[in-house]
């Protein structure tokens, strides 16, 4: 018999036939050995709806799943075929043709789909973990929530493809292109990514926690509050990267490349200092980037421990004004002291406000601040403790940057006159420094 000489409509009836009329292993039989007696009759499944069926590898026995043995899907025609909901687990599909084809919510779990075609498919809620989808093109496709869970992805199609609330749990992505591809709020822990392209991919709150991206281009990627606790980046391209509130720590970063393609590779090792390294490497924008740091910053020094709320109700209501204020409360860099830090941080600084009360290791900070860096200083204590005793010589040496001490009775009335007791003085008095400055270098002009 000629595939040829049959009609189309009388292939599709003979497939639906079969598939329809027999039930769990008979069906896996049935199927398999009409296919294995008419070599020359290509199946055609296109346009038929065949939602819900049963067709996967495995079915129902007491309760309790058994192996049928696989469904010879091998090149069939399923386009624009509805499969609402159909089970095809553990069937064989390598080469088959779903473009246009409604996926929604079908179980291809276990399924080799590799060098399939999904062009214009609907596979939002589909299931397809541990499914191999090798050389498949799912580019442009609706996978919207769909379970990707242990699947591999070698040289796979995915370009612009919305996988937004994907669950991509320990997949493996070698090789692919995700280049443009939707991936917000995505689940990629424990995922490998290797070679891939996820150029311009949109990773916005996606969990990439454990996962290890390695030889991948994150050209223009936004990365904005992602998870990325304990994932390794390794000999990434992260040229244009967004990487804005970042959540958790890294377990690796390396050979990070930041200089666009065409150019040498500039490689670093940090993801998040890697755009600042970027602007230092073109030099000529580095002036401008300390001109906006410190326009906007404020160092606040303090004691931690019980004052530590204080500090961060400064905080909060310095960035109610429009202020970046910086509490040095985390780790000293491993290439500079504590102190060194601090007074880092204190020539970028817009000025600095220093609670005093129960002071601990603020008089160092201070003496090693003052004297080195033109920076106004607003003390500040609680009550009527006394300041320590070495403070009153910042008063008589350094007038023009330590100004007077400013006492609040609690963290309430602090913060109601911060805008009147604490920040208006400090500014006016950097604005007549900054005068000052302007009018000595015009004299000796």
């Amino acid at each position: 018999m000629n595939d040829r000489r049959l009609p189309r409509f009388l292939i599709r009836d003979t497939c639906q036939a079969i598939l329809e009329n027999n039930k769990g292993i008979d069906a896996v039989l049935a199927w398999n050995q009409w296919r294995l007696e008419n070599p020359e009759i290509k199946p055609l499944l296109s346009d038929l709806d065949l939602s819900s069926l049963d067709l996967g590898g495995m079915v129902d026995v007491g309760g309790e799943e058994e192996d049928s043995g696989a469904y010879e899907f091998r090149g069939i025609d399923f386009g624009s075929a509805i499969l609402l909901g159909t089970n095809l687990r553990k069937t064989v599909l390598r080469g088959a043709n779903f473009s246009g084809a409604d996926l929604r919510e079908a179980d291809f779990t276990g399924a080799n789909l590799t060098q399939a075609d999904f062009t214009s498919a609907r596979l939002d809620q589909t299931v397809l973990n541990d499914a191999d989808l090798t050389g498949a093109n799912l580019g442009e496709c609706n996978l919207e929530k769909a379970k990707l869970r242990k699947t591999r992805f070698n040289l796979t199609q995915l370009n612009d493809a919305n996988l937004r609330e994907a669950d991509l749990y320990g997949a493996r992505v070698n090789g692919s292109y995700l280049n443009g591809a939707n991936l917000e709020s995505a689940n990629l822990s424990h995922a490998h990514v290797c070679g891939a392209n996820l150029s311009s991919a949109n990773l916005i709150n996606a969990d990439l926690s454990h996962a290890r991206i390695e030889n991948t281009d994150l050209t223009q990627t936004m990365l904005v509050h992602a998870n990325i606790d304990h994932a390794q980046f390794v000999d990434c391209r992260i040229f244009g990267l967004s990487i804005w509130d970042l959540k958790g720590n890294p377990a690796l970063t390396q050979g990070l490349i930041i200089s666009p393609e065409g150019e040498a590779p500039v490689k670093v090792d940090n993801l998040e200092a890697a755009q600042l390294q970027y602007v230092l490497l073109g030099n000529y924008r580095t002036g401008k980037v300390i001109d906006s740091v410190i326009r906007s910053s404020v160092l606040i020094l303090g004691r931690f421990g019980h004052r530590k709320p204080v500090l961060d109700s400064i905080r909060l209501a310095l960035r109610a004004k429009g202020y970046i204020p910086i509490i040095f409360d985390f780790e000293s860099p491993e290439e500079r002291s504590l102190t060194e830090s601090i007074t880092l941080l204190a020539h970028l600084a817009r000025f600095i406000i220093a609670d005093l009360t129960d002071p601990a290791s603020i008089p160092q900070e201070l003496e090693s601040i003052i004297p080195q860096v033109e920076v106004v200083v607003q003390p500040l204590i609680e009550g009527n403790q006394p300041p320590y005793s070495m403070s009153r010589d910042f008063v008589t040496h350094f007038r023009n940057q330590f100004l007077p001490l400013y006492r609040y009775k609690d963290v309430k009335e602090l913060i109601d006159n911060i805008e009147g007791m604490v920040l208006a003085p400090a500014e006016a008095r950097r604005e007549a420094i900054i005068k000052e400055r302007a009018q000595a270098e015009k004299e000796w002009e």
